[in-house]
């Protein structure tokens, strides 16, 4: 029998706070992480980013459909929490597909860094798609950098 766990992190476990009592109601489906799809592109003028999704669980391959983002915006970051459908029945771990996806944003990204929430606090900060949450810095896209390879 194959069990599988769903690794979603809710903004009130990215603060490190576990209590039930601090859980806000959840919003949907499985968490995933993602990458800038092109980091060169990035402006800080920008109000959308577009990223790569990447489901975390096994799931045959396949990442499945987006159902939205939450965006938690501080002074020194913006932290995107992407979110897919769950998935039923067994499922094979070969790493799944990076599907495109545009966060709109209401502010400009500015000097912020953009963070992978799923990769910000457990279980998702254990895996190799998470060796930094940190997808985008200022002055990233002036480096030499390759983009992370997953999968």
């Amino acid at each position: 029998m194959l069990v599988l766990a769903s690794c979603g992190v809710p903004n009130w476990a990215a603060a490190g706070d576990d209590s039930e009592a601090n859980q806000p109601e959840k919003p949907y489906g499985t968490q995933a992480t993602w990458d800038v799809a092109d980091p060169a592109a990035v402006k800080p003028a920008d109000r959308a980013v577009h990223v790569q999704v990447q489901r975390v669980d096994c799931a045959s391959g396949k990442t499945g459909k987006i159902v939205g983002a939450d965006v938690d915006y501080q002074d020194e970051q913006i932290a995107i929490a992407v979110h897919l459908e769950p998935i039923v029945g067994d499922q094979s771990c070969q790493g799944n597909e990076q599907v495109p996806y545009t966060v709109e944003l209401d502010e400009p990204i500015g000097q912020r860094e953009l963070v992978d929430a799923a990769c910000a606090a457990r279980p998702a900060s254990g895996t190799v798609m998470c060796d930094d949450a940190v997808r985008w810095s200022p002055g990233s896209a002036d480096d030499s950098t390759p983009p992370r390879v997953t999968g």
